[in-house]
């Protein structure tokens, strides 16, 4: 069992190091989706030959880069010792190389020192630049060379910057994976919510904290988990734009405000709140680009039923919350110990993170969870003590004598615990991140609940 492992709460897999790492072949090919039909195919069945998706499928460099790379590395070599501007993009270029390959230094680090980090193959950009400017350097210093007259230079220059600008030109921007943003929107919608977290801090004070809705956990990705479309990175937006007061968003997969908001997903407007108090927060704040329309509306409401009048920004799309009076109330209406009691309602958070087939509802509203042979639950404690919690596990489907338990040095036979059809498991769970695996001859349907002891 990992109690509290900073390690293991940003791990990944060996597999996303290497889907985020990439292919050297790949620098040299032409731009995907190239406007030169032969060399955007060329390109396209190579990522098909190499399995690259998503920004694995973005990182070729061209002719002219691919030329400056080469340049860059063979000069560096050739006058090793030197360190004149060339040599140093040499060393660079290939230092970034080693490190994020397929199988490189990359693995390394995955291995002994953190796989927290990925997409190692963003260091692409990096070594466009070094090459770019390795090459423009090899340009610049043959002009200079043969004496070119001025006006032969910019014929020269003219003729480069349209080589270059053809080796990256897509014949259709709509079909490449990344769309190209539309600057003028972003630059409308940013100065909005700018101006608006603005407002926020002029009637805040130092430290304040506020609470982000939707809520977002890691795994959503960039996807707002109610519509299930792209733009959940824009909570990212207020973190970035406030000078005095804390927001709520972020937490790596694993770590306890992973957990903590997990649990918090799973609570109704009105219970959300007094927790959200409870737990200190000042504000919430609500990006209604999250929800559907309806869903978004009906939120409002309820908000505006247990906290009143929210403040809103120019475009109608934000709403903030101030939860002071609130707050006070609340600690006017309970004691200490009733205000931990509610803290301590979304302490534990517990989900299949591998071996989960499919989770659904049957005919009496129970969930149930279908598991492969070899299951793990992460179970999450975002306190700073252990909590004892009763695991009640039911068999619905498969063999029962043949089922496992196994959380640390606990090893549970569930053929040795079953009482009329269901199992009752206590266990421990310390402070941060633990494990418990399930291990049994054929895929199984269970039920389970967890209660603190």
């Amino acid at each position: 069992m990992a109690g509290n492992n900073s390690f293991y709460g940003t791990a990944r897999a060996n597999s996303d190091i290497d889907v985020g790492s990439m292919h050297i072949v790949s620098l040299f090919a032409p731009i995907y989706n190239h406007f030169i039909e032969p060399l955007g195919k060329f390109s396209e069945n190579l990522n098909k030959a190499l399995n690259n998706t998503q920004e694995k499928s973005l990182i070729f460099m061209g002719g002219i880069m691919a030329v400056g790379l080469i340049f860059s590395i063979y000069y560096m070599l050739y006058n090793y010792g030197k360190e004149d501007v060339i040599c140093l993009c040499g060393k660079s270029n290939l230092f970034f190389l080693l490190i994020s390959i397929v199988g490189g230094i990359d693995s390394i680090i995955a291995m002994y020192v953190t796989s927290s980090i990925r997409s190692y193959n963003r260091t692409v950009v990096y070594i466009s630049f070094f090459s770019v400017l390795s090459i423009g350097i090899l340009i610049d210093k043959g002009i200079n060379k043969y004496k070119l007259k001025n006006s032969k230079k910019i014929i020269v220059y003219f003729i480069i910057f349209i080589i270059g600008f053809v080796g990256v030109l897509p014949k259709d921007y709509s079909s490449i994976w990344v769309e190209m943003p539309h600057y003028n929107e972003i630059e409308k919608q940013f100065n909005t919510e700018k101006q608006f977290v603005a407002e926020i801090e002029n009637i805040m004070e130092e430290n304040d904290e506020i609470f982000e809705l939707p809520i977002v956990t890691e795994d959503d990705i960039n996807v707002w988990p109610e519509t299930e479309e792209q733009g959940a990175y824009n909570l990212y937006k207020p973190v970035i734009n406030s000078k005095k007061t804390v927001w709520s968003h972020g937490g790596l997969i694993n770590s306890r405000p992973y957990f903590w908001k997990k649990s918090l997903k799973e609570l109704e407007i009105e219970e959300l709140v007094p927790v959200l108090s409870a737990y200190g927060f000042k504000g919430i704040y609500i990006d209604t680009n999250g929800f559907e329309e309806r869903k978004a509306s009906e939120i409002i409401n309820q908000m505006n039923a247990i906290l009143g009048n929210p403040l809103v920004s120019s475009d109608e799309k934000l709403y903030f919350y101030d939860m002071r009076v609130y707050n006070k109330a609340l600690y006017n209406l309970f004691t200490e110990k009733e205000i931990e009691k509610i803290r301590s309602s979304v302490y534990i958070w517990a989900e299949f993170q591998t071996g989960l087939i499919q989770k659904d509802i049957n005919d009496l509203g129970f969930e149930i969870y279908t598991l492969n042979e070899k299951s793990k639950m992460v179970i999450g404690n975002i306190s700073n003590s252990s909590i004892n919690i009763k695991i009640k596990l039911k068999v619905v489907n498969g063999k029962k004598d043949s089922i496992v338990v196994e959380c640390g040095e606990k090893k549970f036979n569930l053929t040795d615990l079953n009482n009329n059809g269901e199992f009752s498991l206590d266990l421990n769970i310390l402070p941060g991140t633990n494990i418990v695996n399930f291990y049994s001859n054929d895929i199984i349907d269970i039920k389970f609940d967890i209660n603190i002891a």
